[in-house]
């Protein structure tokens, strides 16, 4: 065998994995990865899996919620007839739509290897366009996350066909941006509401709105809403409709938007500015900065932060207790009250099992009467618990689980040690009260009506709370007015267990607050179009807003014993909280306003009706009804209005009462009737819904049958994923490579394939396939392997010292189970056993350049391994930026088979990250292990060419291309060079247990099977096109430096923004 034959099988395989790489770039992600770090997806139940079907839809449930599966089914069928119209298309096939019960149950779903943080409300995966979607209490939400979903499942079957064959097809590189598949799904579930105006107000005004095409995070969601609905109001809904299928035949958005609305994205881009800025701009005259009322008591500018909300105020006034991300993590810190000066950090949270997660958007902290403890929730373990800890310390005090899965608003009672908090189990969030002494639990309510930001009354005689019980629970797909969804205050009197309407402002109200004397109570109402604080007063019935901010009010607070306000409020693109001294004394915001500019006020007045005409949706005629088969049609206690509104002059504005008027003087209205002579906002002229239902019978979109039907068990079978192939031809040979990925529909079982064919001999073939189990806490996979590579070294892979440079092949051949076991979210331990057998193969070279067999050894590794890793560090753009990772090997080789190598490898790697300010982190890292052979782990490699003179200038330089950057890349132990399908480390897209150390490929790659570093790559392509053979390199198997974690979540972002892969953040 001539050694021009060694390099050109060497070049081959190069170019079969630089093909490979090319399929492997469409961004499907293999159920094998490689991890040393990470954290872990923990499987903490075990579920009973079921189905139900319609004509367009399978939704997959457990028993605990047959109800509301069969409630989204029917939710689905309508949205499907809405979605129909709107967007042209009817659907290819059936879409599947899995429900959990619960945040914490979704964040354990396999459908994504990826971990699921408590942001994301539901996803949509293109492979088999499958939706995924949790219950988390409100039935808006959930309302609002389906459709918000199933727009993205009927734009992929659109575009992509549904299918994981269309990601072969041309179709697979056609990009959507961000915002539009954001937007118009935003759009589709929500319409324009005062959310979305909130954060497009203040990020005109302040300046900080990025063009559509780099938006990202959360602020993507709520530009696109905005584009999409301006290019609805300008260019009309069939030219939205036009659009969309211009795009599925164009297969570009920039070339289908320019042909169907006759600008392109750029220009649209800066009409849609203009639009914000005529819209918002002249409110600056009528709106006010917190700062001019209220003192600032933290600035996220100063701090990096972004979230400084949930303020709770201490029974004596003079501490803020309050949940903010300054430091990354979402923490619980303690502030003074008077000038916001940092106290202590109460809790540090997403660091460690007890306080796992700290809920940002619908947390609250609660006092005791005392001042001397902290209630709150936090998730721990599969489900949310209810802690009390010390103020002063943060030791925990009492833990309370109450056999619900997610529990949001703890209140503690100002007179007693009762706690209240509400509870969401199967499909019902209800109030329950805790006992601090003795840990008894009462349940207060059971409907399925949402209760949320709950507050004891003063004499703890009740609890005043904010709900949806204004109407009866119908879900539909169009966001209506006065329908399911709305928002008002309500008392549970807890003497007669009486549920009785507080007010109701005809806007989303929550936040409810009470005074100390209880003949005041404060709360948050957006009538008009902006989160605002308002002010009740029980005894003349008389509501007065208190301001009208430019951003909004998120959450409030009142001192029990002083005259003391807190709230937070977003404002210049992040929520701080400001302080109010004698609140009841504040000047209603209209009566100063209009003072010092009447015309400005005027002004407004005149677009903010404008503005509330365009915003508001009635209700087509028949397309609701008021019942549902399980007879939950109204509140299970009786409603009685207690408050009469009054307003100003004139309809719309952000004021309620510019000035508390006479009752005689100033027109009424109540949850009782409507007096002649005006009519409330709600029934002003709207515009007509934007697409009619095909349910004239009734309110379901499905029939009876269809909703009775018994559920079918699941029975989980694997199909394709992806199957990707690359395959080169030329003088030299035929090479090919393939990769094939195989699971069930829930991801719960996966097998992984991928092959390196040659030609002209099989033993050359390199293969891999790898099974994981994973639908329970422990994580099992086994595989097998068989790989040949070719090396140039005066040392094997296995470590054994040959004295001289020597050219020699290997083939690596055998098996490796493993098995992991996550002892929570940060922690866990893995065991692994390789067998592999090494057939070894030298050469020689004689004068004319031709190689010759030098003899064979016969090796044998047989590994078993062990290994603790622990990981809770905070990632930025580029890497761990917080946190630490620690990662304990053992991994002994004992010499069971003939010819076996003994040895005893224990390896040790930490690394600590500190924070300093955003963009500056300082990193340490202790390394260290025991093993000879570890010495030469970073030895430099050395590439002996022994070539005639005239061939050494080409096989140097293809050398070159073939050997990693050195500051980029290591060596690891054992060679499958670059560009080689590798043992993974990371099998079922998930934290999984190492298959060994002698059979395992440590990169940053997600793939976890092309390993083709990207210098090297390029380097390599450049000499192909030059025309230069490939000389015999010293292969290493490479790791890149960056971090696996980092790198992967880096492109799981980018396939998001590429696919429009769905995250959606959930709503406060």
């Amino acid at each position: 065998m001539s050694r021009g034959s060694v390099a050109r099988r060497c070049g081959l395989r190069c170019i079969a994995v630089a093909a490979l790489a090319a399929v492997a770039g469409l961004g499907v992600v293999a159920p094998a990865r490689a991890q040393y770090f990470g954290q872990n997806k923990v499987q903490y139940l075990q579920y009973d899996w079921q189905s139900i079907e319609s004509d367009h839809f399978q939704v997959y449930y457990y028993p605990e919620l047959d109800s509301l599966a069969r409630r989204v089914l029917d939710l689905a069928e309508k949205t499907n007839a809405v979605l129909s119209v709107s967007m042209g298309h009817s659907l290819t096939r059936r879409v599947p739509i899995i429900l959990y019960g619960s945040h914490n149950d979704f964040s354990q779903t396999n459908v994504t290897p990826e971990l699921i943080d408590a942001g994301t409300g539901g996803f949509t995966e293109l492979l088999r366009n499958r939706v995924v979607i949790p219950f988390m209490g409100p039935y808006e939400d959930l309302r609002h996350v389906v459709v918000h979903e199933l727009t993205h499942a009927y734009m992929f079957d659109m575009l992509y066909g549904g299918a994981a064959g269309a990601m072969l097809a041309r179709q697979s590189f056609y990009q959507v941006p961000l915002w539009f598949a954001e937007g118009l799904a935003e759009y589709n579930s929500l319409g324009m509401e005062s959310n979305a105006e909130m954060f497009l107000r203040d990020g005109t005004i302040s300046g900080y709105l990025p063009p559509l095409e780099y938006a990202g995070g959360y602020i993507v969601y709520k530009q696109g809403q905005s584009a999409v609905s301006y290019l609805v109001d300008r260019y009309g809904e069939p030219r939205l409709r036009d659009l969309l299928q211009r795009m599925r035949q164009m297969h570009s958005f920039e070339r289908a938007f320019q042909r169907s609305l006759g600008v392109p994205v750029e220009r649209f881009d800066d009409q849609w500015r203009e639009w914000l800025r005529k819209r918002y701009w002249p409110t600056v005259a009528t709106k006010e900065d917190p700062e001019h009322f209220a003192r600032r008591l933290t600035d996220h500018r100063r701090d990096t932060s972004f979230l400084n909300t949930a303020p709770a105020v201490s029974p004596q006034g003079d501490r803020i207790a309050f949940v903010s991300d300054r430091r990354q993590y979402t923490d619980v810190y303690l502030m003074s009250a008077f000038d916001g000066k940092i106290l202590r950090r109460v809790i540090r949270g997403e660091r460690n099992v007890q306080f796992e997660a700290i809920p940002s958007f619908r947390a609250s902290l609660a006092w005791s009467p005392k001042g001397d403890e902290l209630a709150l929730v936090a998730k721990s373990g599969g489900h949310d618990v209810l802690y009390v800890v010390s103020a002063e310390s943060g030791r925990i005090r009492k833990r309370f689980d109450l056999g619900c899965p997610t529990l949001e608003f703890p209140a503690w009672s100002p007179v007693s040690d009762s706690i209240a908090v509400v509870g969401v189990k199967g499909d019902r969030a209800d109030v329950y009260v805790v006992d601090r002494g003795s840990g008894r639990t009462a349940r207060l309510t059971n409907d399925t009506y949402d209760e949320m930001e709950l507050t004891w009354r003063p004499d703890g005689g009740g609890i005043t709370f904010a709900s949806d019980r204004l109407a009866p629970v119908v879900l539909h797909p169009l966001r209506r007015d006065k329908q399911f969804g709305a928002y008002g205050i309500f008392d549970l009197d807890l003497r007669t267990m009486q549920v009785k309407q507080v007010v109701d402002t005809h806007g989303e109200d929550h936040s409810p607050a009470w005074s100390a004397d209880g003949t005041k109570l404060a709360f948050i109402s957006d009538y008009g179009g902006t989160p605002n604080i308002f002010l009740y007063d029980t005894k003349g019935g008389s509501i007065t807003q208190l301001t009208d901010v430019q951003g909004g009010v998120t959450s409030l607070t009142w001192s029990r014993q002083h005259d003391r306000l807190v709230f937070a409020a977003y404002n210049r693109g992040g929520v701080d909280v400001f302080a109010v001294r004698e609140a009841l004394s504040m000047d209603p915001v209209m009566e100063h306003l209009r003072a010092q500019a009447p015309q400005a006020v005027e002004s407004a007045d005149a677009m903010e009706r404008e503005r509330i005409d365009s915003v508001r949706v009635a209700p087509s005629k028949g397309a609701l009804a008021t019942t549902w088969p399980d007879t939950l049609t109204g509140p299970d206690s009786t409603l009685m209005a207690r408050g009469e509104v009054t307003r100003r002059n004139g309809l719309g504005g952000d004021s309620l009462a510019g000035a508390v008027r006479n009752a005689a003087e100033t027109p009424r209205w109540s949850m009782g009737g409507m007096p002649q002579g005006w009519a409330p906002p709600d029934t002003a002229a709207p515009l007509p819904t934007r697409s009619p239902l095909h349910d004239e019978g009734g309110p379901f979109a499905v029939s009876d049958s269809v909703l009775s039907q018994k559920p079918e068990k699941y029975r989980g079978h694997l199909s394709a994923d992806y199957a990707g192939a690359g395959f080169y031809a030329s003088t030299l040979g035929v090479i090919g490579q393939s990769q094939f990925a195989f699971s069930d529909f829930l991801g719960n079982h996966n097998l992984y394939v991928a092959t390196d064919v040659f030609s002209d001999n099989l033993a050359e073939t390199n293969a891999l396939a790898v099974y994981s189990y994973l639908p329970q806490r422990w994580d099992f996979s086994a595989g097998l392997f068989h790989f040949k590579n070719y090396y140039s070294s005066a040392i094997t892979p296995l470590g054994e010292q040959l004295g001289t440079p020597r050219l020699f092949s290997e083939r690596n051949y055998g098996a490796l189970i493993s098995a992991a076991y996550p002892f929570d979210r940060f922690h866990r331990m893995e065991l692994g056993y390789t067998q592999m057998f090494v057939e070894r193969e030298f050469f020689f070279e004689d004068a004319n350049g031709i190689l010759y067999s030098d003899g064979k050894q016969f090796r044998s590794v047989s590994s078993p391994s062990i290994s603790l890793v622990g990981d809770n560090a905070l990632f930025g753009y580029y890497g761990p930026v917080n946190g630490q990772r620690y990662n304990l090997t053992v991994s002994p080789s004992f010499a069971w088979f003939d010819k076996a190598l003994a040895y005893r490898t224990a390896t040790l790697d930490m690394r600590r990250y500190w924070d300093l300010t955003r963009g500056h982190t300082i990193a340490a890292r202790i390394l260290g292990g025991l093993d000879p052979r570890l010495a030469h782990r970073h030895r430099k490699p050395r590439v002996p060419l022994p070539l005639h003179p005239a061939a050494r200038p080409r096989r140097a330089a293809a050398a070159r291309a073939l050997q990693p950057a050195r500051r980029r890349v290591r060596r690891s132990r054992h060679g499958v060079g670059p560009g080689r399908v590798a043992a993974p480390e990371r099998v079922g897209g998930r934290p999984s247990p190492s298959p060994g150390r002698d059979a395992r490929v440590r990169n940053g790659d997600p793939h976890g099977a092309v390993l083709l570093h990207r210098e090297a790559r390029r380097r390599l392509a450049h000499g192909l096109r030059r025309h230069q053979p490939a000389a015999l390199a010293l292969q290493h198997r490479s790791r890149v430096l960056s971090d696996p974690a980092a790198e992967r979540r880096g492109r799981v972002d980018r396939a998001r923004s590429r696919r429009g892969l769905d995250g959606l953040p959930a709503l406060g």
